[in-house]
């Protein structure tokens, strides 16, 4: 930043993967899961609180938040988990700089010769401890506070609404973009054009050289077809399978739904290295399995399972929003679960499925804790070759792939938003 002459932090500490996190991981996941419940609240509920003489903020506090409080205690704790299990930012920023997080403490067991498995697994207990007494806390809440169903068969209204403070907050929210995405973004594409990473006022700083020799690498053109392969087949499934089980979770009347809700928790339990290892002993030394070693079906079956616990919970908020009655209108015009689930509940949560599309795809394809040690060597997606040139020191190469990868992020968002808008539409 021109107008800077001295760094306002260094990125090697504490605060600097801070704002990495909350740049690039955190808020944009926030928003991400968010947004389809608060799509789906009826603009009636706020007009009520206005005609009541109620101002803005306390129509936020005491009727947005209270509509929105299952789905922010799950982005709340889905935050929480996801930055303790993070891996390549602290491996790349912090042990350089002497810092060391818990998932980077289990990757220096697990690298060292021999490997401390046993040590690795005791300190992931910690993490499954910690996890159970969030997942228990958040069982309680819904069973107390109950789901409030917004989405109902007696009409609907999802206006936009205008406020006179609106243009100074969209200035706020600009610049952050401005400034935690894109800023970023643009020194990304700039490294990956400079002779050396980060001299950007150095005499003829400018090459292609790296873009060249990242396109001339043999695993280049595989690691895209792995990474668009893996993020399209994991969202698709996922999002099927996911729907299910929060259907299951929410509308069935089994004994036993309490604890299947507790248990989709469980994959977020384990750290993704200790997933990774875990499935990988699995595919080695059960006989048949072994077999699928070497292909996509083990990393598939590892980021599934990954992100089962975000995509239930996501999903399950939004089909508690949505009444009973739209389902039993169908169930008494003859319709069967398939053809109810299909052509109703569906149609009904599709701009959450969309948003847990997206964001499963986009962790898939820049996911490396979880299929660091389950990927066998020959096979390698973009985040795992980015992960490779950057602890090589090959840091342009490193960015290549970045920007790379944020163009193909980019592209599918633009088609799920498209789909989402037209889904508002409707």
């Amino acid at each position: 930043m021109l107008f800077l002459e001295e760094p306002i932090f260094s990125i090697y500490s504490i605060p600097g993967i801070m704002w990495v996190h909350l740049s690039l991981t955190t808020i944009p996941i926030m928003v991400i899961m968010l947004a389809p419940a608060l799509r789906q609240i009826d603009a009636a509920y706020e007009e009520a609180g206005e005609m009541s003489g109620a101002s803005a903020l306390t129509i936020f506090f005491r009727v947005t938040l209270p509509l929105l409080s299952p789905a922010i205690l799950t982005a709340f704790i889905a935050g929480l988990i996801r930055s303790l299990e993070t891996f390549e930012v602290e491996q790349l920023l912090g042990v350089p700089a002497g810092i060391y997080v818990y998932a980077t403490r289990i990757f220096e067991m697990i690298s060292r010769e021999p490997p401390l498995f046993s040590q690795a697994l005791a300190l992931s207990t910690v993490f499954l401890a910690m996890l159970f007494m969030l997942a228990g806390y958040y069982q309680i809440y819904l069973r107390r506070a109950g789901h409030r169903a917004t989405l109902t068969g007696k009409g609907l209204r999802l206006q936009l609404r205008k406020r006179a403070f609106a243009p100074l907050i969209s200035l706020v929210l600009i610049l952050y973009v401005l400034f935690s995405i894109f800023l970023p973004l643009l020194v990304l594409i700039s490294g990956s054009l400079n002779k050396l990473f980060g001299f950007f006022f150095l005499e003829d700083p400018w090459t292609f050289q790296h873009w060249l020799g990242v396109f001339g690498d043999d695993r280049f053109v595989r690691s895209v077809i792995n990474s668009v392969s893996l993020g399209l087949t994991v969202g698709l499934l996922g999002c099927l399978l996911f729907a299910l089980l929060s259907w299951v979770i929410v509308r069935s009347r089994l004994w036993s739904r309490d604890i299947l809700s507790f248990l989709v928790w469980l994959p977020w339990a384990i750290p993704g290295l200790i997933l990774g290892l875990t499935l990988l002993s699995l595919v080695l030394n059960v006989p048949g399995l072994n077999k699928l070693y070497g292909t996509l079906i083990p990393l598939i079956l590892a980021l599934i399972i990954k992100e089962l616990p975000i995509g239930v919970q996501m999903i399950r908020t939004s089909i508690a929003q949505t009444s009973m009655e739209l389902e039993e209108a169908a169930k008494m015009s003859g319709a069967g679960f398939w053809q109810i689930f299909r052509r109703i509940t569906l149609p009904l949560i599709a701009p959450t499925l969309i948003s847990v599309f997206l964001l499963i795809f986009a962790s898939t394809i820049r996911d490396i804790s979880t299929v660091v040690l389950i990927a066998a060597p020959g096979t390698r997606t973009l985040s795992l070759l980015m992960f490779d040139f950057a602890s090589s020191g090959r840091f342009e190469s490193a960015a290549v792939v970045g920007v790379i990868i944020a163009f193909i992020s980019l592209c599918v968002a633009a088609i799920a938003f498209r789909l989402g808008h037209r889904q508002d539409v409707r």
